[in-house]
C-alpha cells in the first residue's frame, strides 16, 4: 500500500490520496537555516545525513516533544531551547509500516519496528524504499503509542515537497499546558 500524506481513514480502511498535510519537527532553537532544520544526524530510518539526507516528522506536537525528550537521556529537558516547526507536505509517497500488511511486505514486524536503538531492518527497509524512489516511511512513534504517528522523509526525493515555517505560538501554548 502506498499511504499518500496523512489521509488514512480512521479506524483503518482504504487509503485515500491526499495532496497537502501537515506535520511537526522539534529542533533546538541554534538551528536557524532551512538545512540546519530539517536535518536529522541518525535515526531510526537512516544511518548518516550526507549519505541518506532524511529528516523525522511528527503528526502533534506532543508526539514530536516526545520523540526529541527521549533522545536527550536522562537530562532534564528545557524546552525553552527549543524551537517548533509545521512542515507542510504535498503528495508525499510514503510506505506505511503502520500497516500490517506493508510490515508482512518488507518483512518486519511492528515490536521490530518499535525496538531501541533500532535494529539494522529498520535502515534496511529504507534503502529499499529509496531506490523504489519513496519519499519515505510512515510508522507508529515509539515514545507516544498507540496513537502517535511519525514519517522518515527522505530529502533527497522530497525536499522540494516540503515547506516549513516556525509555529512559536503553537509551542508556547504546548509549554504552558503542561503536557510536557
Amino acid at each position: 500500500m502506498v499511504y499518500h500524506a496523512m489521509a488514512k481513514r480512521r479506524g483503518g480502511g482504504v487509503a485515500k490520496k491526499a495532496t497537502v498535510s501537515q506535520w511537526y519537527r522539534l529542533v533546538r532553537k541554534n538551528r536557524e537555516t532551512r538545512e540546519e532544520v530539517l536535518a536529522s544526524r541518525s535515526g531510526r530510518f537512516h544511518e548518516a545525513m550526507d549519505t541518506e539526507p532524511t529528516t523525522y516528522v511528527a503528526d502533534t506536537i506532543e508526539t514530536a516533544w516526545r520523540e526529541v525528550a527521549a533522545h536527550l537521556g536522562a537530562v532534564p529537558a528545557n524546552p525553552a531551547a527549543f524551537r517548533l516547526y509545521r512542515v507542510t507536505v504535498r503528495k508525499l509517497r510514503l510506505a506505511d509500516l503502520s500497516d500490517p500488511e506493508e510490515q508482512a511486505r518488507y518483512q518486519t514486524t511492528a515490536e521490530e519496528l518499535a525496538v531501541d536503538p533500532p535494529p539494522p531492518r529498520c535502515r534496511e527497509i529504507a534503502r529499499t524504499l529509496r531506490l523504489a524512489g519513496y519519499h519515505g516511511v510512515l510508522y507508529l512513534s515509539v515514545r507516544n503509542p498507540p496513537t502517535g504517528r511519525c514519517a522518515a522523509v527522505f530529502l533527497e526525493h522530497a525536499a522540494g515537497l516540503l515547506t516549513i515555517e516556525p509555529v512559536d505560538e503553537e509551542w508556547t501554548q504546548f509549554m504552558t499546558q503542561g503536557r510536557m
